[in-house]
């Protein structure tokens, strides 16, 4: 029994000794393929980073360029706004005021025809600034300022100044909103 064993010991000593050396070889044989399984994922990843990186550089420079393009067009749409707007107010106080002048009796008939001659190529001139920038309610505004300006000049109603100042106030207003520089809304506070 005791041969029978010694040569069962031997055996299993054998293939454990031949396991234990297939267990080591295939241990770091696993450890180099790892490797170079890793390495080769770490080199396509780094690959694949550096294109996303080239993409997005590529997309962040057309939209700053965008952006560059879209500001200056805002900041040019923005300054022709207040332009037209001041040559829209300037064309307005000498219409208003040729009326005024008109109504009182200062004008007479020759500078009266030729006042109102002025007044109708302004009116043309100012709804034409105005069209190409102003928002509907700025035409809107405008379109009542002028129609209570002709029913004046028609004879249609008699001047009424505090009618004409709540249109221009409108008008004011109207620009005030689309330009931005201040929302809040003006008004008279006089007592004429």
């Amino acid at each position: 029994m005791e041969a029978v064993l010694r040569v069962a010991g031997a055996i299993i000593l054998a293939f454990g000794g031949a396991a234990a050396i297939l267990l080591a070889c295939a241990n770091w044989l696993g450890k180099v393929w790892a490797a170079r399984i890793l390495e080769e994922d770490r080199a396509k990843y780094a690959h694949e980073i550096e294109r996303l990186r080239g993409e997005t550089s590529e997309q962040l420079a057309r939209l700053t360029t965008q952006l560059d393009t879209l500001k200056q067009t805002e900041l040019r749409i923005h300054s022709d706004k207040l332009t037209i707007y001041r040559a829209a107010i300037d064309i307005i106080a000498d219409m208003v005021s040729t009326l005024e002048k008109f109504q009182a009796g200062r004008l007479d008939e020759v500078e009266g025809k030729s006042a109102l001659d002025r007044f109708y190529k302004s009116r043309l001139q100012l709804y034409g600034y105005l069209g190409m920038l102003a928002p509907q309610p700025v035409m809107d505004a405008q379109d009542g300022m002028m129609e209570s300006l002709l029913e004046v000049i028609n004879g249609e109603r008699p001047p009424d100044w505090a009618v004409m100042r709540s249109r221009a106030l409108r008008l004011l207003n109207a620009i005030r909103q689309d330009i931005g520089i201040d929302k809040s809304a003006i008004e008279y506070r006089g007592s004429r």
